[in-house]
């Protein structure tokens, strides 16, 4: 645990009784799956935060890792007893209900849960700027988060992908990837969020909802009157370290905001159903030219704007970068909305299909009875 604390902060050593009664009690989730790369440091971070010890737990909750991740999170645990604990789920089924074991599983008295991934890792004051801005902030404001950004240590293609990902022409303007000077947010990512406990028991994850559940919930919340503020000072550090992990991310991306529009018949921004509408664009508007050649200057020029905005892209990363990595952004920025945009009409067309059978189905007994 470090000694030194940040200006304005009070050591762990320096609490009477008195002030430590006054502390926030915190339950810090953590889901992971198959994150042996990645877990040591994540935990590491945890158990380094400025935020008194006795103040805060760790809950981490294994999806049925085959890679030696539950065994390094157990490593952990005897490192740190009464501090970590790691739970196996015995059927694990969706994200949301992992998420919802962090709950179950938390402390009593909890005043505030927060979560980030098992991939990131996090600066010693992560938690501690979640907690005071969750404690400044009125009743009807349920929790916080902050922006997801490259490791300071990553070089190379990791930290071109970094710079790429918090570019704000590549993210569409989102605050949990670029650290944006904005209040006010649709809600914190999982990677990097708090919410107060009273709200989060009165919502909850919804244990049903295999990806995208942090959409869900905080869709619910906005929809009770309640907000969110973005902090940005509170960085999760993550970063994709090649474009094979990109691709995975983006495609997950993709399914969960369509996971998101066919629950609740809405986007959640208007920016994500750009990537698949650039993708029908890319594959159908040839063919459309093909049968209707008067429309293909209109083609033409869907094309020219889409490589106008990757080249911007690509020279602004290698601007703010000074360097020819930011060039890796060209490849970056394709293979992100075809990915994006794949994984989001793959989500829509199963969904729509499995509505349709059912229906079906419905019909079909129905008519038997």
């Amino acid at each position: 645990m470090r000694m030194d604390a940040l200006p304005g902060t009070t050591l762990i050593s320096e609490f009477s009784n008195e002030s430590a009664a006054s502390v926030p009690l915190v339950t810090v989730g953590v889901i992971v799956r198959n994150e042996a790369a990645t877990i040591a440091e994540t935990l590491q971070t945890l158990l380094e935060q400025d935020y008194p010890a006795f103040a805060f737990e760790i809950v981490v909750v294994d999806g049925g890792s085959n890679d030696g991740t539950y065994e390094l999170a157990k490593d952990f645990e005897k490192i740190a007893p009464g501090r970590l604990r790691v739970i196996r789920e015995r059927e694990p089924t969706s994200y949301g209900k992992a998420r919802s074991l962090v709950l179950s599983y938390g402390q009593p008295g909890v005043r505030y849960f927060a979560f980030t991934d098992g991939d990131c890792s996090v600066p010693s004051n992560w938690l501690r700027v979640l907690v005071d801005t969750l404690e400044s902030e009125e009743a009807n404001v349920a929790g916080c988060g902050g922006p997801r950004c490259a490791h300071p240590k990553e070089t190379g293609l990791a930290l071109a992908l970094g710079y790429y990902l918090a570019d704000p022409l590549a993210t569409g303007m989102n605050p949990g990837f670029a650290a944006r000077k904005v209040r006010f947010t649709r809600g914190p990512g999982n990677y990097n969020a708090a919410y107060r406990a009273e709200i989060f028991k009165r919502f909850r994850y919804d244990p049903v909802i295999r990806i995208g559940e942090d959409l869900d919930l905080n869709y619910r919340i906005r929809r009770a009157g309640l907000q969110f503020v973005q902090v940005s000072t509170a960085v999760a550090h993550h970063g994709s370290r090649s474009f094979k992990e990109l691709r995975t991310q983006m495609s997950g991306y993709g399914h969960a905001k369509a996971a998101f529009l066919m629950r609740n018949r809405r986007i959640d921004h208007f920016t994500s159903v750009v990537p698949p509408v650039l993708v029908l664009g890319i594959t159908l508007l040839p063919l459309v030219a093909s049968i209707y050649p008067k429309v293909s200057w209109a083609v033409l020029a869907f094309y020219v704007a889409y490589a106008c905005l990757v080249f911007c892209i690509t020279c602004s990363v290698t601007w703010r970068m000074r360097s020819f990595w930011g060039l890796a952004c060209l490849p970056a920025a394709i293979l992100t909305h075809l990915s994006y945009g794949i994984g989001f009409l793959a989500e829509t067309t199963v969904r729509l299909f499995r509505s349709a059978a059912a229906s079906f189905l419905g019909r079909a007994q129905k008519k038997q009875y």
